[in-house]
C-alpha cells in the first residue's frame, strides 16, 4: 500500500473517530425526550468509530507527509466521507429512510448549507434532530481546523489542508503556528456558541431548543428545529438570532481581536465597513418595501427585514417571515446578497466581501488607466497593496463561479424544475444558504426534488462550501501527472 494512500486512510481514521464522539453527544437528549431513537445513535456512533478505529490503527506509526497536491484530495474526501456516515442515525433511525436523502441532509448540515428533505422535522426524534443541528456545529468553522485542532501531530502541514479548505484571497492567522491559529479559532467559536446560548435561554426557550438554535446560527448553517423556521419565536429571541448570525458572518480573526479588547484593529478592517455599510443600506430598502407594501407594523418591518437581510447576507438561511411572498425587488435583492455573502474567515458562503471589494477596485483600476495608461494605481486592501496573482485568482474564481451557476442552473431546469425555483435552488447551494425560491424557498424544503437533483443539489454544496477550487483542480488533468 503506498505511502499517501496510508496518509489519507489515517486522517480519515481520526476523522471518523472524531466524528463518533459527537454522535455519542446525542444520547442524552435522546435519552430525556423518550430514548425512541436511542438504538439508532448508539449502532451509528459505533460503526463510525469501528470504521474509524480499522482505518487508524494500523497506520498510526507510519511516517506521514502532506504535500499540497495531496491536500486538495485529502479535503475533498473527508467533506463527503463525513457526510456518508454522518447519514447513519437518519437511515438507521428510521427519520429518512433513502440512502440519497440522509446524504442530502448529512452533506446539508456539514457544509453549513441547511437545506432539508425532511418535510415535518418537529415530529423527528430529538436526538436526531440534535445531530442535525451538531453537523452544522462542526463543519461551521471547518471539519479540517477541527482535526487539525486535536492533533498535534498534524502540525507540520496542516497549513497545506487548511489552504486547500480555505480559497480566499488571504487566509489570516493569528499565531505562526498553524495548530495555535486553529486552537483560537476554535475557542472564539465555542465562546461565541455560550453566549448565545445564555442568551437564548433567558429569552425562556429550554436548552435543548437554546443548543439547537445555537448551532444554526453560530455555524450559518440554518437548520430550523420547527416547520416554521423561527417564525414563532418571540421578538427577543429574532433579535438575539440576529446578532448571532451577524457576528458569526465576520471574519473570524476580527472576532478574535474582538473578545481580546482590540476593538481599533477591528474597526480599521475594510471589508468589515463595506460589509456593514452593505447590510444596512439592504436592511433601510427592504424595511421601506415591506412598509409600503405590506401590513407590517413600523418594528414587524424593522425586525423581519432586519432579520432576512442578516440571514441572507451570512448565508445562514433561517426564516423570521415568508419572503417569497414580499415584493419582487426584495427577492431580487436577496439574490444579489446571497451571492456577496459574509466575511473571508467566517462560516459563511457566498463569493465574500473582500472578493467583491477586489472585483469593484480592480475595475476602477482599469477604467483608470485608460484615461492614465502610464500611471500605476495598485488594487489595495486595508491599505496594503495586492499581487497581481492575488488578483488574477479572484478574477478566475468569479468566472468558474458565474459557470457552475449558470450550468447548474441548466440542469435543474432539464430535471424538470421551473427556471425560478432552478435559479434559487443553485445560488442557495453554491452559497450555503439554504431555502430557494418557490416550493423549496420560506417554510418549503427539498424533499420534492428528483434524485438525480439532490445528488447534483449535494454536489454544489460540497462545491460552494470549499469554494469551488478544491474541488474543480481534481478534475484538472494536469493535477494527475507527477
Amino acid at each position: 500500500m503506498g505511502r499517501r494512500l496510508k496518509t489519507i486512510l489515517y486522517i480519515i481514521g481520526i476523522l471518523l473517530l472524531i466524528e463518533s464522539v459527537f454522535v455519542f453527544l446525542c444520547i442524552p437528549f435522546s435519552l430525556y425526550y423518550g430514548g425512541e431513537d436511542f438504538p439508532a445513535i448508539i449502532l451509528s456512533g459505533l460503526c463510525i468509530a469501528l470504521t474509524g478505529f480499522l482505518c487508524w490503527i494500523p497506520f498510526r506509526k507510519k511516517r506521514r507527509e502532506i504535500d499540497k497536491r495531496m491536500a486538495f484530495l485529502i479535503v475533498s474526501l473527508i467533506w463527503i466521507i463525513a457526510s456518508v456516515f454522518g447519514a447513519l442515525p437518519y437511515l438507521l433511525s428510521g427519520t429518512i429512510t433513502d440512502f440519497t436523502d440522509a446524504f442530502f441532509e448529512a452533506m446539508s448540515g456539514f457544509t453549513t448549507t441547511g437545506a432539508s428533505v425532511i418535510a415535518d422535522i418537529e415530529s423527528a426524534p430529538k436526538g436526531i434532530i440534535f445531530w442535525r443541528a451538531l453537523t452544522q456545529w462542526i463543519g461551521g468553522m471547518g471539519i479540517i481546523v477541527l482535526v487539525i485542532t486535536f492533533i498535534p501531530f498534524l502540525g507540520i502541514n496542516s497549513m497545506s489542508l487548511y489552504s486547500a479548505e480555505v480559497s480566499g484571497p488571504s487566509k489570516d492567522k493569528l499565531h505562526p503556528h498553524m495548530l495555535t491559529s486553529a486552537r483560537r479559532l476554535w475557542i472564539t467559536y465555542a465562546s461565541f456558541t455560550i453566549l448565545t446560548i445564555i442568551l437564548l435561554l433567558l429569552g425562556g426557550i429550554n436548552l435543548f431548543e437554546a443548543m439547537a438554535n445555537t448551532f444554526s446560527t453560530v455555524s450559518t448553517g440554518g437548520f430550523g428545529i420547527k416547520g416554521l423556521s423561527v417564525a414563532d419565536y418571540s421578538p427577543y429571541i429574532q433579535y438575539v438570532l440576529v446578532f448571532a448570525m451577524l457576528v458569526s458572518s465576520f471574519n473570524y480573526s476580527l472576532n478574535y481581536f474582538l473578545l481580546k479588547g482590540k476593538f481599533k484593529k477591528v474597526l480599521n478592517d475594510e471589508e468589515l465597513r463595506v460589509y456593514l455599510i452593505m447590510i444596512l443600506l439592504a436592511t433601510l430598502f427592504t424595511v421601506v418595501m415591506l412598509l409600503f407594501q405590506t401590513s407590517y407594523s413600523v418594528e414587524e418591518a424593522i425586525r423581519h427585514g432586519l432579520f432576512q437581510v442578516v440571514s441572507i447576507t451570512s448565508t445562514t438561511g433561517l426564516v423570521s417571515a415568508d419572503y417569497t411572498l414580499w415584493p419582487v425587488s426584495v427577492s431580487f435583492l436577496f439574490l444579489i446578497l446571497m451571492f456577496c455573502g459574509g466575511m473571508a474567515g467566517s462560516t459563511s458562503g457566498g463569493m465574500k466581501i473582500v472578493r467583491i471589494i477586489v472585483l469593484f477596485k480592480n475595475c476602477k483600476y482599469v477604467l483608470t488607466n485608460i484615461v492614465h495608461s502610464r500611471a500605476f494605481f495598485p488594487v489595495r486592501i486595508n491599505g496594503k497593496p495586492l499581487q497581481e496573482n492575488v488578483i488574477a485568482n479572484v478574477m478566475a474564481f468569479f468566472l468558474i463561479y458565474i459557470g457552475v451557476f449558470t450550468v447548474g442552473t441548466i440542469l435543474f431546469i432539464a430535471l424538470g424544475i421551473n427556471v425560478l425555483e432552478a435559479l434559487g435552488a443553485t445560488a442557495s447551494a453554491m452559497c450555503s444558504f439554504g431555502p430557494g425560491f418557490g416550493p423549496s424557498g420560506g417554510f418549503g424544503n427539498y424533499e420534492h426534488f428528483p434524485e438525480l437533483g439532490k445528488w447534483l443539489y449535494s454536489f454544489l454544496m460540497l462545491v460552494g462550501r470549499l469554494e469551488l477550487m478544491t474541488i474543480f483542480i481534481l478534475f484538472f488533468p494536469p493535477y494527475w501527472k507527477k
